[in-house]
């Protein structure tokens, strides 16, 4: 239900704020064409 989505939507959050911070980005705007990867 729509509890379980915000609760998703929740730990999909901290994941990236996490592998942001690992990563030395504070911000978006420092994420750079070199940092992403293509496929």
């Amino acid at each position: 239900g729509e509890a379980g989505v915000a609760r998703a939507i929740s730990l999909l959050h901290a994941e990236i704020d996490r592998d942001l911070a690992l990563l030395g980005i504070r911000s978006l705007k420092e994420i750079t064409p070199d940092l992403v990867r293509k496929y």
